[in-house]
């Protein structure tokens, strides 16, 4: 028997309850339904995590049902019950077969949208192929997904039929909107009274619920957009949406749709307002809500308006957001300050960045450049016509790759942690012996100092910039901090953070035993464990301002939970297929005892392994969503976050730096900062 329901219906009550009341026991037993459970996107993902285990295990009890259910990509992402048989992903589209289906609906190919890799990259999944062809028959392009939905729903409303009662009328637009802000909150009631019920039915954008008299939008795309327009008029709702994490998860397209239709004013308002409470949210809102520059783009009839949205942008970041300090702007020289200036040159903006001994006023606004000394450095680009492309300019400028700027800092903002420790133990393996090979586990002070002393003679450490030798190139900053800490530190010798993998060569017969199972184990677990601790540390540091898509709403710590395997693709024994899991620390007991199987750990209890059980990893994953659902995590950030690797290749002298990076380049990349970080290798 085929049923359909939407997510929201079944949210928070048992499908087993909600069958048996529709079809019966009986029909369940004997013939079973075909039940789809439409759009887990369109509720919390703790929410949808739980629908899903619902599903699976109504199947299990009943096996002549089926059950099909949708979702966007990154709701339910590493789920362990979504494996290879049951989980199908529909592909993003080839770009030829993308401009193929806009060709086919609007009976043009847009040739000039084409030169934007942005719009490329939208059209790739279905949906917005489709938007897009329906904008491209009108004549226009849009280029974000935001404006892109906006442009369909306008489109959509405008059409003969589409709707039955005009809802230009100020009455049934105010409870559409209200309607739609209700539903968006998820609250248990729609707050209509039957007389508006029946007038917004009329409209055809709504339905009744099949269990109770409440209605909702036939489309969340609807409900997204009449949300959006609420924010027009109602700044209290603005602060409600960015006020938390978990309060943005779930507004966060309306707010994106609102954006791509509000003025400059506003739109630059709720950039402040968002970036201020969260990084992540509010870069994420800038991506989704620009039209990123192209050269199909529009020049603006006045480059000296947008100069001053620049200079405001650029100088709003400079004055309030660290991070681009530490890794983006120019540095300037020792105990002086960065000030920068903007001006247009025949029709290209300017930004000048200066290193000067006075102390910044505001942005430097108005800055002649006379009276500055030569530049740092000077960023030309040529503006567009977009309202966006001043806070796309500085959310590109730091989405450009800051690799080396990020491998060179000296402490990622947790003065004494354990990136400093990691960084500066490589730094001296490598100044004591430049040879490629695995480092020492153990570094006498006074071997160091002697090296260093040498090195001195030949250089002047106030005025370094940067230092070279062979293959290992260092900021000027990373040897006066090594030097200062060798100077001052009180101890022997210093140890190595993660222990080598592998065996004393002239210990073993075969090439085969350089990398013993046992000494692999160790340097698994130890990597992990230091680079979950690590990651929390820089959390309160360097990134403490994201939050959303990035730290769990109750502040718990970072643990890692995992299985590995010996790759059938190679011989060594550092070579490793390992399938893990990011999980609050406090946690990690409820999923080994979950599991039934005891785990190795780490020195410091972050970090846990054992061998695969052959499975791969789909009983680990059981075990640890089974707790992760009943403790009613993940948070507002979605599921935590599982990665397969084929190969455990960390060999270097900063493995738990390279764990800890690799989960900084996924949420940087979740929130709308894609090419940040790469996934090189970039450390000495």
């Amino acid at each position: 028997m085929p049923i359909h329901v939407g997510a929201r219906v079944v949210e928070q009550i048992s499908l087993e309850d909600r069958l048996k009341s529709e079809v019966g026991l009986i029909t369940l037993r004997a013939r079973g339904v075909a039940l789809v459970i439409d759009g887990l996107d369109e509720i919390r993902s703790e929410r949808a995590s739980r629908v899903l285990e619902d599903a699976n295990a109504l199947v299990m009890k009943y096996p002549a049902s089926k059950i099909l259910l949708t979702s966007r990509l990154g709701v339910l992402d590493g789920h362990l019950l979504l494996t290879e048989t049951n989980h199908h992903v529909q592909a993003p589209l080839d770009t030829e077969a993308a401009l193929s289906l806009i060709d086919t609906v609007s009976g043009t190919r847009p040739h000039e949208a084409l030169q934007n890799p942005a719009f490329k990259e939208n059209v790739k999944l279905p949906f917005f192929a489709l938007a897009a062809a329906v904008v491209q028959r009108d004549g226009k392009t849009q280029l974000s997904r935001a404006g892109l939905m906006r442009a369909l729903v306008a489109k959509a409303l405008r059409r003969p039929g589409m709707v039955r009662t005009s809802v230009g009328t100020a009455e049934i637009a105010r409870l559409l909107e209200q309607l739609a802000v209700n539903g968006t909150r998820r609250d248990r009631s729609d707050g209509m009274s039957e007389p508006e019920r029946l007038t917004l039915l009329e409209t055809g954008l709504v339905r009744r619920s099949d269990d109770d008299d409440q209605i909702h939008f036939t489309l969340p795309l609807l409900e997204q957009w009449f949300a959006a327009q609420r924010f027009q008029n109602d700044p209290q709702l603005i602060e409600e949406a960015t006020r938390s994490s978990a309060e943005f998860e779930i507004w966060r397209w309306a707010l994106a749709i609102a954006l791509d239709e509000s003025s400059w004013d506003t739109y630059n308002d709720i950039i402040m307002r968002c970036l201020a409470q969260d990084l992540g949210a509010g870069f994420w809102l800038i991506r989704e809500s620009s039209r990123r520059s192209s050269r199909i783009e529009k020049a603006p009839n006045d480059p000296g308006l947008q100069a001053r949205r620049v200079e405001h942008t650029v100088g709003y970041v400079k004055r309030t957001v660290p991070l681009y300090k530490e890794l983006v702007f120019p540095l300037p020289a020792k105990d002086e300050h960065l000030v920068f200036d903007v001006n247009v040159n025949r029709g290209l903006i300017n930004i000048g960045w200066y290193s000067t001994p006075e102390t910044p006023v505001g942005s430097q606004q108005g800055d002649n450049p006379e009276e500055l000394p030569l530049p740092l450095a000077r960023w030309g680009v040529a503006p567009t016509a977009e309202k966006t492309w001043p806070w796309d300019h500085v959310r590109n400028g730091f989405n450009s790759g800051v690799d080396v700027r990020f491998w060179q800092h000296l402490d990622l903002g947790y003065p004494g942690g354990l990136w400093e420790r990691e960084r500066r133990f490589s730094l001296a393996a490598q100044l004591l012996d430049p040879r490629r090979g695995p480092q020492p586990y153990r570094i006498g002070l006074e071997s160091l100092r002697t090296r260093l002393d040498e090195i001195l003679q030949h250089v002047d450490l106030e005025s370094l910039e940067s230092f070279e030798s062979g293959r290992l190139k260092v900021s000027g900053a990373e040897f006066r901090d090594l030097v200062n800490w060798a100077r001052k530190c009180p101890h022997a010798e210093i140890e190595r953070l993660v222990p080598s993998p592998m065996a004393d060569p002239n210990t073993v017969d075969t090439a085969e035993d350089l990398y013993p199972r046992q000494l692999v184990d160790k340097y698994l677990l130890e990597a992990h464990g230091f680079g979950s601790e690590m990651y929390d540390q820089a959390s309160d540091g360097l990134f403490s301002s994201f939050k959303w898509r990035w730290q769990e709403p109750d502040g718990a710590l970072r643990g890692v939970i995992g299985v590995s395997e010996d790759s059938p693709m190679y011989r060594t024994g550092l070579d490793r297929i390992v399938t893990k899991i990011a999980v609050p620390a406090h946690l990690l007991d409820d999923i080994e005892n979950e599991y039934g199987a005891p785990f190795d750990r780490s020195s410091n209890g972050r970090a846990r392994f054992r061998t695969s059980a052959g499975d791969g990893g789909e009983s680990l994953r059981e075990a640890a969503f089974t707790v992760l659902d009943r403790e009613r995590y993940p948070g507002s950030g979605g599921p935590p976050q599982i990665w397969s690797s084929s190969l455990l290749r960390t060999s270097g002298g900063r493995p738990a730096s390279l764990i800890a990076h690799d989960w900084f380049r996924n949420n940087l990349s979740a929130v709308g900062l894609e090419r940040v970080l790469s996934d090189g290798r970039r450390f000495h």
